[in-house]
């Protein structure tokens, strides 16, 4: 060994020993594992990245099912053809617009919780920002994988605002796609918007298609559904527009024949629900069809009333028809409380039988 390091002969003669004790112990150490029970192995959960992606995405689901119910309970509570109050059906889009905005701001980039603001915008008024928040929606998935719902509120946005390719373009993807849950009103508000659009662009023929590809047929059409009872309304009352008389005086009887089943007048009251479900445009059409459906009903002092509520809204588009149905129910009407014209009574003696 040198002066300067006079242990370097143990670094040159041990070193061999140090891997001889790492050896023996991990041998020792995997003779106790070999007797020592296999403990189960951890399994990641199933929303491991979906927490690793979105870390709020247990909350942005709560808080998006709490606000399509609030969006729901107007519709759903409507009944014998009354409405909630006015300020009780705000407090619940409110609350919905409340829940869906703190989801959003939760998880920016998530495409439901923008469907479900942009639509409770909607329903509050805020047109420019649902317009841009529905837009967003599909720009980010695409019009074929677009929330139906959502679909339906940008159609009808752009019908609001006669924007009447974008409206088509929109509400074309709602045709033949099943709405969520129970909620038949709003597919059933798609098909009208639909053909409105078409009809106001001028295509006749295209909105009539619209309309008998939703016409029921089987078990539908024999025993009536809510969304059947509307279309072959919604078909009635196209073809009274279009003064085609026979065609349309042929639906309201095949309304007619559907809502008497049974003789209770169940079914009638059960459009008259599924009226007020449906979001018009422009809202007075709401009166028209339930003009034409208690025409249909045989309540002739009801319709009258709706044909003068209808022909009341300034600048309605169908005044005309509505005061030419006022006109007819008013002849009804006379025709109905006339007597009958007696033949009159010669004041000539009557002459014996036989006498020329």
């Amino acid at each position: 060994a040198s002066p300067a390091r006079p242990l370097h002969t143990r670094d040159v003669r041990w070193p061999w020993v140090l891997p001889l004790l790492v050896g023996s112990a991990v041998g020792s150490n995997l003779a106790v594992a070999d007797m020592a029970p296999v403990p189960d192995r951890e399994v990641a959960p199933p929303t491991f990245w979906v927490e690793a992606i979105e870390p709020h995405s247990v909350a942005v689901t709560r808080l998006l099912a709490l606000a399509r119910e609030s969006l729901d309970r107007p519709g759903d509570a409507s009944s014998d053809d009354t409405l909630f109050a006015v300020d009780e059906r705000q407090h619940y889009f409110v609350d919905a617009y409340h829940l869906a905005a703190y989801a959003h701001r939760l998880s920016p980039t998530n495409a439901d919780a923008i469907a479900v603001l942009g639509i409770a915008a909607d329903e509050l008024g805020k047109i420019g920002e649902a317009r841009s928040l529905l837009e967003l929606h599909v720009k980010l998935v695409g019009l074929e994988k677009a929330d139906f719902d959502a679909l339906v509120h940008l159609g009808a946005i752009h019908l609001r605002l006669g924007a009447l390719d974008e409206a088509i373009a929109v509400l074309r993807y709602t045709q033949g796609t099943p709405a969520r849950g129970d909620r038949e009103h709003t597919q059933t508000t798609a098909t009208l918007d639909l053909a409105q659009a078409l009809l106001a662009r001028g295509d006749v023929t295209g909105a009539i298609d619209v309309y008998l590809a939703a016409t029921p047929t089987g078990s539908q059409y024999l025993y009536g559904s809510n969304r059947a009872a509307v279309v072959l309304l919604g078909l009635a009352v196209l073809y009274d527009r279009l003064e085609l008389r026979g065609a349309a005086f042929d639906q309201l009887s095949s309304l007619r024949a559907m809502l008497t089943q049974g003789g209770s007048g169940m079914f009638a009251r059960y459009l008259c629900d599924e009226l007020n479900r449906v979001e018009f445009v422009p809202a007075e059409d709401l009166e028209y069809f339930r003009a034409l459906a208690y025409e249909a009903m045989g309540k002739y002092v009801e319709a009258r009333a709706e044909w003068l509520t209808y022909a009341a809204v300034p600048h309605a588009a169908w005044r005309s028809r509505a005061l030419d149905h006022v006109a007819l129910l008013d002849a009804r009407a006379r025709a109905v409380d006339e007597p009958p014209p007696v033949a009159p009574v010669s004041s000539a003696p009557a002459q014996p039988a036989g006498v020329p």
